[in-house]
């Protein structure tokens, strides 16, 4: 019996040794860093408090390390599976602390850890480390209570209205495989997060912002704002509800606007509970989520709040070195136009740069905005409220850079206009902008600017404008920048330009005493205006004679009764169709020769030199069409006659001329006629009669002829008939019209069709633009 209780004592005793040895090793591995393949880095002195500067390029890790434990006095444990090489640059002395920091965040990146146990450190794997034991361990949800950097922590979260489960299931995607540990704890509802210190600090934002009393019921509503701010409001509002005393940060301005002379609202310090506020900036509205007997003390306060306080202005001049001026506060103009079927552009901050306040439309009861441009020194004035006047300037401002300058070159096809006019035109303007650039440009009478690179007119200066006649094209090579401007005026000079059909009737009509043909302007009764009567008066008082009065339409039938009776003698119907605003030039007549000179040479030849003379009518017409086809004419009419010559040597006459003008400027409808006269020239006539032969015959010729001498007058009219062509339809209708016209009986000149049946002529005329 002894033995087999000593023998059992034996195997006790036995088995405790066993466990202790397996205890002890497992405590020994539990204090080791790394396994039994680590390196181990036992520094040769150091000082923590020191500064040290260092450098590697490619350098084994190992390297790094052995530095680091030398400077720092610490002994570092090295798993064997890190094997990378690094480069660090660092120029500047820095702590040691600092030095171990920049090499964790190294490590970090490559899927390694720095972990600080306190006596040693130990470089493993970013998977080991967050399981190893050692590290900062915390407690809270304070974010600002967890230290910044890439130390692996580990951080408990107490939780206080959400089930830890369930928010670690929600938060489980925050956490890829292998980058942390998130574990929950339900017997004391808690989180525990294993993880690199400021990732620590993000996941602990989120919880705060999660781990809310939903306890009572929650009430939204939108409620708009009618002059207060909703961008500007809300964020206010919202920080006051997360203070413990709601009044607690307001400015005693807050405080005027909120409750004047008067005290508190007596609901809002019973404000308790979640309470969320949003803005809405499309419609001025703020959100508000929150219990109903919370939300009717907050719209009470925001009725105290949405009144119409006007904000003190501000006056703000910003010189621009590179934008125009005019420019500029048309965009920003642009920018803040409001209507029915646009938004206001609030909530916006321009120009990237830091501190920009959030530029708003404005709203009834706020000072608009103003930007004006000073045209004299480039600069915009701003005017508008205080907390908005800031974002415009930045805004100004952002836009003042110089313009990224890059060269194109298109080539525009013009339908017709030709292309050296229109080259022609632009260079013109180019050359008055390439002026201003060489010596300033004045305008509205400010004194000289130099004119800034990149600025509009500097751009322009570069634009080269080469016409192509043989494909009638604009090359055009310059910034990208002006084509728009280069463009809109090819546009606006590459027009289909109205013509003038003008139908002209020279005649010469004579002047007696049984017939008068004169002309007359008067003022004719009904509706017609302006007009030109032509008069046939018979003098005796039975009317056995014909009287005609016409207007300006019917005077072929004037002219045709005034042929039949050879009181007419038309000598010259031409037509000629023209641009509007070019000249039209008809001249007919005829070149007559003269015997300028006469020599004799040495063998007795008389060389005669001949000269010609021009008799001619010439008319210069130029039309100019208005909106409503009204057409002013600058006629201009020249008619020089031949007298006689005069023989001034032997063999040599000189010409006897006259020259008579009439020019004027006149008004006329479309397809109305006008008549230029008043030139009478005094007609002398010789006519024999005579019996062949024995008329001939010297002193009885005379009893076998009968000479007549007469003496008459006659007028040279001139009638003008203009006609308005605007469509390539136009002209053919008029084309055809003429040409069946002049087969009636073109010998005779039977002009008894009048122009004004043309079809064309009945279009209706353009409406006059607005203005």
């Amino acid at each position: 019996m002894k033995n087999g209780t000593a023998r059992w004592q034996l195997a006790v005793w036995a088995v405790l040794a066993v466990l202790a040895v397996v205890l002890a090793r497992g405590e020994a591995r539990a204090q080791q860093p790394p396994g039994s393949t680590a390196l181990v880095i036992r520094p040769r002195g150091g000082d923590p408090q020191q500064l040290i500067s260092f450098t590697f390029r490619q350098a084994n890790i190992d390297d790094v390390l052995r530095f680091l434990a030398d400077a720092s006095g610490r002994t570092i444990f090295k798993d064997a599976t890190v094997q990378i090489s690094v480069t660090i640059e660092n120029r500047s002395r820095v702590s040691v602390a600092d030095a171990f920091q920049l090499v964790g965040a190294l490590l970090s990146v490559r899927g390694y850890a720095l972990v600080d146990a306190g006596d040693y450190i130990v470089i493993t794997t970013a998977q080991d480390a967050r399981t190893r034991r050692g590290g900062r361990v915390g407690t809270g949800a304070e974010p600002d209570k967890i230290p910044p950097g890439r130390e692996v922590i580990t951080q408990v979260f107490p939780l206080q209205f959400v089930d830890a489960a369930r928010l670690r299931e929600e938060l489980q995607p925050l956490f890829p495989q292998g980058s942390g540990l998130l574990m929950a704890n339900a017997q004391t509802n808690s989180l525990v997060v294993i993880d690199e210190a400021d990732n620590v600090r993000r996941i602990a934002d989120v919880i705060r912002a999660l781990d809310q009393d939903i306890s009572e019921a929650l009430t939204v509503e939108v409620v708009p704002l009618q002059f207060a701010d909703a961008q500007q409001l809300g964020p206010s509002l919202q920080e006051i509800f997360r203070q413990e005393d709601p009044y607690q940060g307001l400015s005693d301005e807050a405080r005027r606007r909120i409750f004047g002379d008067r005290p508190p609202l007596p609901g809002l310090t019973q404000i308790r509970g979640q309470v969320r506020i949003a803005a809405d900036p499309r419609r001025n509205a703020l959100i508000v989520s929150a219990s109903p007997a919370n939300l009717q003390s907050i719209k009470n306060l925001l009725k105290e709040l949405d009144v119409n306080v006007a904000p003190s202005r501000e006056y703000r001049i910003v010189a621009l070195k590179y934008a125009d001026a005019m420019g500029i506060a048309g965009q920003i103009d642009t920018l803040l136009q409001t209507g029915p079927t646009s938004q206001p552009q609030q909530g916006r901050s321009f120009g990237g740069r830091s501190g920009a306040q959030p530029l708003s439309a404005p709203r009834a009861g706020e000072a608009d905005i103003s930007v004006v441009p000073d045209v004299r020194t480039n600069s915009v004035v701003i005017s508008g409220p205080v907390d908005t006047i800031g974002a415009i300037e930045e805004l100004v401002r952002s836009l003042d850079i110089p313009s990224q300058v890059q060269d194109v070159v298109r080539s525009f096809q013009l339908q017709h206009a030709v292309a050296s006019e229109v080259a022609a035109s632009i260079r013109q303007l180019l050359l008055g902008v390439q002026q201003q650039q060489g010596f300033g440009f004045v305008l509205f009478g400010a004194q000289r600017t130099q004119i800034p690179p990149g600025s509009p007119l500097d751009l322009l200066r570069q634009v080269t404008i080469i016409p192509h006649d043989q494909t009638n094209q604009l090359l055009v090579s310059g910034p990208a920048q002006t084509f728009a401007l280069i463009e809109t005026l090819i546009e606006s000079l590459d027009k289909r330009l109205p013509q003038v059909f003008i139908e002209v009737v020279i005649a010469d009509v004579s002047l007696d005493t049984q017939t008068k043909f004169g002309i007359e302007w008067n003022v004719l009764s009904g509706n017609s205006t302006f007009g030109t009567n032509f008069g046939l008066e018979d003098p005796s008082a039975d009317q056995t004679g014909f009287r005609y009065s016409v207007v300006s339409r019917n005077f072929r039938l004037v002219l045709q009764a005034l042929k039949e009776q050879d009181k007419v003698r038309i000598l010259s119907t031409p037509h000629v169709m023209v641009t509007d605003n070019s000249p039209a030039v008809i001249s007919i007549g005829e070149r007559v020769p003269f015997a300028a000179a006469s020599n004799i040479s040495g063998g007795g030849v008389v060389q005669t030199t001949v000269d010609f003379l021009d008799v001619a009518i010439t008319l210069n017409v130029t039309p100019h069409i208005s909106p409503g086809d009204q057409i002013l004419m600058d006629v201009d009419q020249v008619i020089n006659s031949l007298l006689e010559f005069i023989p001034v040597a032997p063999g040599q006459l000189a010409p006897r001329t006259t020259s008579r003008h009439a020019g004027t400027t006149v008004t006329v409808e479309n397809g109305q006629t006008i008549v230029i006269g008043g030139i009478i020239s005094d007609n002398r006539s010789r006519k024999v009669q005579k019996v062949p032969i024995l008329g001939d015959l010297p002193l009885i010729g005379n009893l076998f002829r009968n000479t007549q001498r007469q003496k008459g007058r006659s007028e040279l009219v001139v009638f003008l008939t203009p006609h308005v062509v605007r469509e390539p339809g136009d002209a053919d209708q008029l084309r055809e019209f003429e040409r069946g016209r002049l087969q009636v009986d073109p010998l005779n000149l039977k002009l008894v069709q009048p122009l004004d049946a043309f079809p064309g002529k009945r279009r209706p005329a353009p409406a006059a633009p607005t203005p």
